[in-house]
């Protein structure tokens, strides 16, 4: 055989073009990325590679400075030129060139350049990011082969790799990088006993050894790639490698040639971190052609203006959320010592300014944390998080504020208080006591070491869920068979994706507009698996060191039941739900146990259909759990004759949100408008709520579409609270975040029915958040309102996507522009219930897990495996792979707040099910029962229980009857 080549130079040129296309916006939008060079002394090779790397940047648009030093030079005028240039704001990458003089030592200069300027990666704090499978600035020879290996379409998963080289330029980030793609690694030399060995086993194997013509064809696996990383001269002084090429290339399947392989690569990877450092710089610094930058805290003491996103001083972060949480402390010691009377005024009005401007504070940095993951972001998230925890249990444990906080309650002014001021000084008495503020100063010592720690694994679980999301990317060729039954729209994104990294063929990724279509379409079964295997193990003991939640998990539930311990309960699940609408755990279990005895017997007819058809007409004997999604839209094609996608050309997102808006307006008596304001990234919109005589009430941003550096889901966050100040209200503003497909070519996104129905759940909480009339900071929008009802609202809003008028509304089809017709929408309306047996038991196995496992969790008598299994054989009826690693990714109860309260969803459907069911009473559109809705349940936030909410809107206690008929589980 002869082995195909991996051409390095071919590659560089495609990169290379994106390259100059993103130099140039940049330098457009801001100013040219700007790469400094320095060589120190006449070294001829220096001087050619030196001389490359200038010319390349010149013809990718990247400004470079040719800093040149002589041979004599000493350390510190070599140190004093980097810091110069760290300091020069002009400059967003430094490069030495390697080696240096005898006398300079190379580490000690690598480690005085500025680590986010360090384009070559060398930097330790670049190289131990990467140890730990952080986002960091890569070594630019390891990265450019494994984007060869990529190009040539090389799965390293499982194969054995041989790194041969120890150098910590080449070979040891070279062993991290495969590592990460899930490769067997061994970290060889040339003097490694038994090489050949070695090697005749390897599929894989990198020569960076820096021998000439080292590695011989009698060393080399049949069919083996071999990746040749050395640059050398042989005998007659003419340039070779560390591999024999000529016999080499005989033996091998895959090969890199010498000159021509991987050197163009290292230098394109320079190029792109190049540009990785610059834009990271201007994000950082908010660098505008104004070069205006603000400061956190001033940003804070401004919460009436538009945050500037995209001029914020990241650097202001950290001491601005430490001399706010210091104000708390010294406001909260004001009120303490004061000998005045208490009032609401002194005290509560008092630690709400304080914690407002802290909590204003926070909530930028976690949500860009959230939606725009960086090195930097992560940084201070995890040196704030222990503060931030510190303060909040010595808030919750202030005995002195406990008291002031009671003797209000039970002095003249407190009981002239009006009812709203009483529920909350009695919720925050109660928070106290779940603060610990009772328990002795050793077990409060206790309790906030448990706080402490919690928040930080909860912050690391995120963070490894989103890295094994972020790290996983599928490489297909052009020409591939295996994308058989995909849309064309969805190939268009993979193919979208691809180009953006200057390949050619199609990259797919683990973020859910790529794995849902890849499951639900492909009819290629190896594909189907090979993406449900990564994604269902994300985050556990088959992801890169480091990233296994499992371990988090036990660890979160012990402590859960430490907290529950100290402070006078049996479990976590009773300490949940004391704040909550549910009286009890074992009400909760009941309820959802009912809920399963309803629900499973349907679900059993669901599963035994889909079966049968797989077997029947798609020829699956056996089908596994990666068929099941495939299957089940073949079925519902098979019955309904439509499919997900058909429906999908109707609902193009400007249409939708324009049916939206349009829905609120007609049931509110609102307006929404969408107007321009600084964002964290171009796609993002930002719309204004304005009543019916034109004045604004509050604002949102709509962060749509998925991409790399932005957690999974969708949500809606606070980012101000409606609130009286000074006599003037204050308005809300939202934060609506979704993760769908974004728009490919000149077209616009096309969202799927399922992200329709998404759409209108966050924007549900959005209206909760933003049509509250509140003026209380603490029962304003959704604050204090009860866990297990805070999704009724959300969850009302989907009902709308069901409804005819509705939906004329919100489609249009994307290249006629007509909307839905009819018979259509009555096979969607016909199919809503498929499967919807499963749907429901899927749910209930979540929330059941979740309470149990908070209830009765023992690790000395089973694992979290073993008990999630246990509750699928009482309640499911799809049994996963033992591979598949469900917990370690269930976000919501171990990073998301929903600890023993995942059953809120079920729990508030039964509520909102039966509010809407009033609507289709009255009428789809009746501004009455929409005033009503308004007054009685948005408008009023947590300022009563959220059952007299309920109650005042419906007439009646809840019924679960509504819910069970919609989901076809109760005859009409």
């Amino acid at each position: 055989m002869t082995a195909q080549l991996i051409n390095g130079k071919d590659l560089s040129q495609q990169i290379r073009k994106n390259i100059k296309e993103k130099a140039s916006q940049l330098t457009e939008k801001y100013r040219q990325p700007c790469l400094a060079v320095i060589l120190v002394g006449e070294d001829p090779a220096s001087q050619v590679y030196v001389r490359n790397k200038v010319k390349s940047c010149e013809d990718c648009g990247i400004k470079s400075i040719l800093q040149r030093l002589p041979a004599d030079s000493t350390e510190k005028e070599v140190i004093d030129l980097i810091n110069a240039l760290n300091q020069d704001k002009e400059v967003d990458g430094i490069l030495v060139q390697l080696p240096l003089p005898k006398h300079i030592p190379e580490q000690k200069i690598i480690e005085t350049i500025d680590v986010a300027k360090d384009v070559d990666g060398f930097h330790l704090h670049n190289v131990g990011a990467l140890s730990c499978g952080l986002p960091c600035l890569k070594p630019c020879t390891p990265h450019g082969v494994i984007k060869m290996l990529e190009s040539a379409n090389i799965d390293l998963e499982g194969k054995l790799a041989l790194v041969l080289g120890r150098s910590n330029i080449v070979g040891k980030p070279m062993a991290q990088l495969l590592l990460e793609k899930n490769a067997t690694v061994i970290l060889a030399h040339s003097k490694t006993r038994n090489l050949q060995k070695l090697t005749l086993q390897a599929d894989v194997i990198i020569a960076a050894v820096g021998r000439p013509l080292f590695l011989k064809a009698e060393m080399v696996k049949p069919g083996a790639v071999v990746i040749d990383v050395g640059i050398n001269r042989n005998s007659e002084g003419k340039l070779c490698g560390d591999v024999d090429f000529e016999n080499v290339k005989e033996t091998a399947g895959f090969i890199t040639p010498v000159p021509g392989g991987v050197g163009p690569m290292t230098i394109t990877m320079l190029l792109e971190n190049t540009l990785i450092a610059a834009e990271n710089s201007f994000q950082k610094k908010g660098k505008s052609m104004t070069n205006q930058t603000y400061a956190l805290l001033d940003v804070v003491k401004n919460k009436d203006k538009l945050i500037p996103f995209d001029h914020l001083d990241e650097e202001s972060f950290n001491p601005a959320i430490l001399e706010l949480i210091a104000k708390v402390k010294e406001t909260t010691n004001g009120i303490t010592e004061s000998k005045s009377a208490p009032s609401w005024n002194n005290i509560i009005d008092k630690l709400d300014d304080a914690e407002e401007n802290l909590n204003f504070g926070w909530t930028i940095i976690s949500h860009l944390n959230s939606v725009k993951d960086t090195p930097q972001l992560r940084k201070i998230v995890n040196e704030l998080l222990p503060s931030i925890s510190e303060l909040y249990s010595w808030l919750g444990q202030n005995e002195e504020l406990y008291a002031k906080y009671k003797e209000l309650r039970d002095s003249d002014a407190g009981k002239q208080l009006n009812k709203t001021r009483q529920r909350i000084l009695e919720r925050q008495i109660t928070g106290f006591v779940l603060s610990g503020a009772e328990l002795s100063k050793e077990d409060k010592t206790k309790l906030s070491a448990i706080n402490e720690e919690s928040s930080q694994l909860s912050q690391k679980f995120s963070e490894n869920l989103l890295d094994c999301t972020n790290d996983f990317s599928l490489y297909l060729p052009e020409e591939t068979t295996q994308l058989e039954g995909v849309p064309e729209s969805e190939k268009q994104l993979f193919k979208q994706q691809a180009q953006k990294e200057g390949k050619e063929g199609y990259k797919i990724t683990l973020h859910m507009p790529n794995y849902l279509p890849i499951m639900q379409y492909a009819a290629d079964r190896d594909l189907r698996e090979q993406l449900y295997h990564a994604y269902s193990t994300r985050a556990s003991e088959f992801s890169p060191a480091g990233k296994d939640n499992a371990p988090i998990i036990e660890r979160l539930l012990e402590l859960r039941s430490q907290e529950a311990a100290l402070l006078g309960y049996k479990n976590f699940a009773e300490v949940s739900l004391v704040m909550k609408m549910a009286d009890s755990p074992e009400e909760v279990i009941k309820f959802l146990r009912e809920l399963a005895s309803k629900a499973k017997p349907a679900a059993k007819k669901d599963m035994e259909e889909l079966l049968k058809f797989a077997k029947d007409d798609l020829k699956l004997e056996d089908p596994k759990a990666w068929d099941l999604t495939y299957a089940s839209e073949r079925l519902r094609e098979k019955k309904y004759s439509y499919s997900d996608q058909e429906v999908k050309q109707y609902f193009t997102e400007p249409t939708v949100f324009k049916g939206l808006f349009g829905l609120v307006e007609k049931l509110f008596g609102i307006q929404v408008e969408e107007t321009k304001a600084p964002v964290w990234a171009p796609e993002v919109k930002y719309f204004v709520i304005k009543d019916k005589a034109g004045k604004e009430i509050a604002s949102f941003y709509a962060d749509l579409y998925a991409r790399e550096g932005k957690r999974g889901g969708a949500w809606m966050n606070d980012q101000r609270t409606r609130r009286e100040v000074n006599g003037k209200i204050q308005t809300p503003i939202a934060y609506l975040v979704c993760n769908f497909s974004a728009p490919v070519g000149d077209k616009p996104a096309l969202l799927t029915l399922n992200d329709v129905e998404t759409l209108f759940h966050e924007f549900g909480h959005g209206l909760h958040h933003m049509l509250t009339k509140q003026t209380d900071l603490s029962v304003s929008g959704i604050a204090d309102v009860e866990w297990d009802a805070v999704e009724m609202p959300s969850q009302f809003m989907e009902n709308f996507v069901w409804n005819w008028d509705i939906i004329q509304s919100l489609t249009s089809h994307v290249e006629t522009g007509k909307p839905m017709p009819k018979k259509l929408f009555d096979k969607i309306v016909a199919a809503k219930n498929f499967e919807a047996g499963m749907a429901n038991v899927r749910q209930i196995e979540f929330a059941l897990f979740d309470m149990l496992l908070h209830c009765d969790y023992d690790p000395t008598t089973c694992t979290v495996q073993e008990f999630l299994d246990a509750v699928r054989k009482e309640v499911a009826v799809v049994f996963p792979p033992k591979y598949n690693r469900f917990a370690n990714s269930f976000s919501h109860i171990f990073a998301g707040g929903y600890a023993a309260g995942y059953y809120s969803y079920k729990w508030a459907e039964v509520l909102s099910a039966d509010a809407f069911s009033l609507f289709e009473e009255k009428g789809i559109f009746n501004s009455e029962v929409g005033q009503k809705w308004l007054t009685e349940v948005l408008a009023v936030g947590g300022s009563r229980p959220a059952k007299e909410s309920f109650k005042a809107f419906r007439g009646r206690d809840p019924s679960p009857d509504a819910l069970l008929r919609s989901y076809g589980l109760l005859d009409r």
